[in-house]
């Protein structure tokens, strides 16, 4: 059976200077699913964990399972709710460029909100990976912010680094 779903595109932003978050807001509760393009490269620091956050929730309702390979192996890694305040992206982000695509379903039902994430980088050093991610946001709130942030206290998302914000019909 054909795909016969819609992607619009809703909000862009692009970076004119280095910052320590994005915030995709004011998100209409009017499709299915959203998708998020994050396209960039970190400044300031090497080996940094990206995360997001719904609707600024610092509650211990994120939990993460992923599979990712380096190049060197494959490995596979899980946290769960009760501890994470966050929902983890990708980890080990150097200054290099990425691409990570976030999809979110049921973003404005009553049920909990799961996710699927799937980041890669590579340079010419040799630093590299890809990953797969599945997460579960456990919050029945309709998501109308998303927000990045980084995990070192002086990496920044560089200039120039892009989110773009798709609606899924």
């Amino acid at each position: 059976m054909p795909d016969t779903s819609t992607e619009v595109a809703l909000a862009t932003t692009t970076l004119g200077a280095n910052a320590a978050t994005i915030t995709l807001s004011s998100i209409p509760s009017t499709y299915t699913d959203l998708r998020v393009v994050l396209t960039g490269t970190i400044a300031n620091g090497s080996g940094n964990t990206i995360y997001l956050r719904f609707n600024s929730s610092a509650t211990n309702t994120y939990s993460t399972t992923r599979m990712y390979g380096d190049g060197t192996g494959a490995y596979s890694s899980r946290y769960n709710s009760g501890v994470d305040t966050r929902q983890y992206v990708t980890e080990y982000v150097y200054s290099v460029p990425y691409l990570t695509c976030i999809n979110v379903f049921s973003y404005a039902g009553s049920t909990h909100k799961s996710t699927l994430i799937e980041s890669s980088f590579y340079d010419s050093a040799g630093q590299g990976k890809a990953e797969r991610t599945a997460g579960l946001w456990q919050d029945t709130s309709a998501i109308n912010t998303i927000t990045f942030s980084l995990n070192g206290s002086v990496a920044r998302f560089a200039s120039g680094t892009t989110a773009t914000l798709y609606g899924i019909l």
